[in-house]
């Protein structure tokens, strides 16, 4: 039996890296999941982007296509192997072309798509490196079985890490200040001067919003230089939510009399958050009139419910579709969005502690 030379278990062995990398960025587009990304969050950006599709398939799924058509092309001579050196060479120049739009146009970077444009890359360099052989059916096996392999990693870790996608539109996102997306007319908690602050476009019908308050709550309390504000997204459109337009109007009407905060947390905890007339009730109790208070939650010209349409708007040229949603501005850094199970993470990143911890980085 010929021997098998480094470099053809090296071009299987990158074959199969390149399956699991862009076996995973397929699976996060199908499955509409982010991948973890450190910091950066440059992976979402770019997933984003109108290069990351060709009408329903993914680029990703080229590439995936690409390195399995490689992987199997390996165990053959001839035709095949100068058909793995173009499949290669074609590769390389679309990651040269994907790499220079995410860093010139999108101005992000994905470490996802980089790892796959390197190891495009050193595959490149192997197959035209290696010098000519007999076909070896045992590589064209091994180099499919490391394939598979990868392949079934990518799904087991696209399964355990990827995280549900929050829809956004990352350019609108870029061009925002960040008074623009956390202006002094939104309701807050905690200091105003704090060098993070965490914006949630949220819905009083939401249960994860629900969820998510109290949480939210203390980690103000608890982190001085942290600040919540509060922004209005009510889903009237989804079952169960056809309310929230106007409780966000009422809770509006409540925070002209200093009490947004305490009509939210009763919003939030009434076991009847379906039925307007709990609303009213938890309104009355506060020692506002609510009739006065749901005229003027249904009255689109007042100026509570006005504050309510502009998030609303706002948050549609943002491109939200979803509830909780979150933003954290942290001074010196990109605006990122995020969903809510990831906050904990972030919170303990580098940058960021340092931040909430007062100190400079």
């Amino acid at each position: 039996m010929a021997r098998i030379p480094a470099l053809a278990w090296a071009s299987s062995l990158l074959a199969s890296a390149g399956v699991f990398v862009s076996g995973n960025l397929a699976l996060a587009h199908y499955r509409e999941v982010d991948l973890p990304c450190g910091s950066g969050g440059g992976c979402e950006a770019v997933a984003r982007d109108a290069w990351a599709a060709i009408g329903p398939v993914p680029t990703a799924a080229i590439g995936l296509a690409a390195y399995a058509a490689i992987a199997v092309l390996l165990g053959f001579t001839g035709r095949a192997r100068t058909l793995a050196q173009v499949l290669a060479a074609l590769g390389v120049v679309v990651s040269l072309a994907l790499t220079g739009r995410s860093l010139l146009v999108i101005h992000q970077i994905c470490a996802w798509c980089l790892g796959s444009a390197l190891i495009m890359l050193l595959l490149a360099i192997a197959l035209f490196k290696a010098p000519p052989r007999p076909a070896s059916v045992l590589h064209g096996m091994a180099s499919m079985g490391l394939a598979g392999v990868a392949a079934f990693g990518a799904y087991q870790f696209n399964l355990n890490q990827g995280t549900p996608l929050i829809p956004y539109n990352p350019r609108f996102l870029e061009q925002q200040t960040p008074a623009a997306l956390a202006p002094d007319s939104s309701p807050s908690l905690g200091n105003k001067e704090a060098p993070v602050t965490l914006v949630e476009f949220a819905d009083l019908q939401c249960s994860s919003c629900r969820s998510f308050f109290p949480r939210a709550e203390a980690l103000v309390k608890r982190i001085p230089n942290l600040r919540l504000v509060f922004r209005h997204l009510p889903l009237t459109e989804l079952k169960g939510h056809r309310l929230s337009g106007k409780i966000a109007g009422l809770s509006e009407v409540a925070r002209e009399k200093g009490k947004f905060w305490e009509y939210v947390g009763k919003a939030y905890a009434t076991e009847r958050n379906d039925d307007l007339n709990a609303h009213l009730e938890i309104l009355r109790g506060m020692g506002i009139d609510p009739n006065a208070a749901l005229k003027r939650a249904e009255t689109l010209t007042d100026a509570a419910t006005k504050r309510v349409t502009d998030d609303v708007a706002f948050a549609e040229k943002l491109g939200l579709r979803q509830t909780p949603t979150l933003i954290v501005l942290v001074e010196g850094m990109k605006p990122r969005i995020i969903a809510q199970r990831q906050l904990a993470e972030v919170l303990q990143e580098r940058e960021v502690l340092a931040r909430l911890s007062g100190e400079t980085p």
